[in-house]
């Protein structure tokens, strides 16, 4: 009898289980018979979504949900953070964890959504990366939630269709101030000391090409002197 209560509260049991489909959706449901998929609306082919946003400036995408099944299905939309798992990569973290990192950057145009059987459906979502955030990668993960569970056996179970979301931050705004040797205030300072220098090269120029045009000529002159000094004794022999 108590093995039997046991199964009974086990027919009633609701097992939340994490699936992150990172596969398009309708190859998901071609190889593994799903029910529900998502994917990047831009159809690419692509089962993530990687974009370039400046800090302090926003960016917008859109997810498309499908229903697989002969039945109307609402679904709830919602980021969650990029957390570690055991093996090494990362997961999404539990929804009621909440969100701290860069998934609370993400706002969709709509916390949940139906989708009619057999169809699919496309949700809009922004990004807004504050300013002052770090240039880099920021990874988070966009969650597709049905809100209703499916049997399977004896068990419900749900299952959450999670898409990576990369998000590459550059920096935005006008470049930070760095002091460098021509920056200000060199930029005036340099200028006004080699200007009096340049002006003294051009006021001096005739003088210095004569003192060079004299310089010459009394080199010339000593040559030609030492010359006849030391062909006067041979003179003399003679």
């Amino acid at each position: 009898m108590e093995w039997s209560a046991v199964g009974r509260r086990a027919q009633l049991l609701l097992i939340v289980t994490l699936a992150l489909l990172l596969l398009g959706a309708q190859r998901v449901a071609a190889q593994d018979g799903a029910m529900y998929g998502a994917r990047p609306a831009h159809d690419d082919g692509s089962s993530a979504f990687v974009l370039s946003i400046s800090a302090g400036s926003s960016g917008e995408d859109a997810v498309e949900i499908l229903n697989f099944t002969d039945e109307a299905a609402v679904f709830d939309l919602y980021p969650a953070d990029a957390v570690p798992t055991a093996e090494g990569g990362h997961a999404p973290a539990a929804r009621d964890a909440g969100v701290t990192g860069s998934g609370n950057w993400v706002t969709f145009a709509t916390d949940s959504v139906e989708v009619a059987a057999r169809s699919a459906t496309t949700v809009t979502f922004t990004i807004d990366v504050p300013d002052g955030t770090t240039a880099g990668d920021h990874l988070s993960a966009l969650v597709v939630e049905p809100q209703t569970a499916t049997d399977q056996g004896t068990v419900a179970a749900k299952t959450r269709i999670g898409l990576w979301l990369k998000v590459t931050v550059t920096a935005g705004g006008e470049p930070e101030a760095t002091w460098t040797p021509w920056g200000w205030p060199w930029s005036v300072v340099i200028p006004g000391l080699l200007a009096p220098l340049l002006w003294l090269e051009y006021a001096t120029r005739d003088r210095r090409r004569q003192w060079s045009r004299e310089r010459r000529e009394e080199q010339t002159l000593v040559r030609e002197l030492r010359a006849r000094r030391r062909l006067r004794p041979a003179t003399k022999k003679h």
